[in-house]
């Protein structure tokens, strides 16, 4: 009898190796929601697989129900991310929160659109070289992405007027005044106490 197998664009967040050539990777799905996946044989020479699942990069994958993990059995980067210096750390600072917030395999769009524009900016930012955006605004970037996704995740609501505007845009160049940073900042605090994560 075979398996279903189910497929869904994917951003992969992290992954670790396992055993000689075996790797499990934490991607998040626009169809599933956050997903733990193994990858068997992925770091061998041979493995076809290998190059489509970069850190941060867009793929499409296909996989299969298995014990203790989905089991990827293929992969297709639709776009890599080759993030370098302060963006790198960016994107992996996202990354990380993102794990930390999701709790389980859920279907968000909402979320999927975040993390993939936000990736998408960071992209922009690395193409086009802008090293005058230094990490002050790295770090401003860093506390918009945390405070729209507590909010679209619902830990937190709308109790200040003036950073509704920044919640709800799709823009990710956004300069906001020490006001809005201090309220963004409240807002996070508000939201990891709420998830008990903090």
């Amino acid at each position: 009898m075979s398996s279903l197998i189910y497929h869904t664009d994917a951003i992969v967040l992290d992954s670790f190796d396992v055993g000689e050539t075996d790797r499990i990777y934490a991607v998040f799905s626009k169809e599933f929601g956050l997903l733990r996946v193994s990858a068997k044989s992925i770091r061998a020479q041979a493995s076809k697989l290998r190059g489509h699942t970069t850190l941060f990069s867009h793929s499409r994958i296909s996989f299969v129900l298995g014990r203790a993990y989905m089991r990827l059995i293929d992969a297709e980067e639709l776009e890599r991310r080759n993030f370098s210096g302060e963006r790198f750390f960016a994107a992996g600072h996202m990354s990380r929160f993102l794990l930390r917030v999701i709790q389980g395999e859920e279907r968000d769009t909402r979320v999927w659109e975040i993390v993939s524009s936000a990736l998408r900016f960071l992209g922009t930012l690395e193409s086009q070289k802008r090293n005058a955006y230094e990490r002050d605004a790295l770090l401003s970037f860093e506390l918009l992405f945390s405070a729209r996704l507590l909010y679209v995740l619902g830990y937190v609501g709308e109790d200040k007027k003036d950073i509704e505007k920044l919640l709800h845009a799709s823009e990710w160049d956004i300069s906001f005044t020490d006001n809005e940073k201090t309220a963004l900042r409240s807002l996070v605090d508000k939201g990891m106490r709420a998830s008990h994560l903090w």
